[in-house]
């Protein structure tokens, strides 16, 4: 598992690297998934309006669309 996850990002940051050459005024558009994974047993929310309330937040996976424009050349 450890070594597909090494894999992954190492080929994730490969593709990557074209983005640094970018000149100034373009767009980069990207498409993904992103995982929100929280742990158990956070407690209780304490100083929020509606008192101490209980929450319960479970995992979740989407589809992810980022969008970023250049100002100058590889800021963007």
């Amino acid at each position: 598992m450890n070594t597909l996850r090494i894999a992954l990002a190492a080929s994730l940051a490969l593709a990557a690297t074209p983005a640094l050459a970018q000149s100034a005024g373009t767009w980069t558009v990207g498409v993904g998934v992103h995982n929100v994974a929280p742990k158990s047993g956070n407690g209780t929310l304490v100083g929020t309006p509606l008192g101490n309330l209980k929450m319960d937040v479970g995992n979740s996976l989407r589809p992810t669309i980022t969008g970023e424009y250049f100002v100058k050349d590889g800021l963007g």
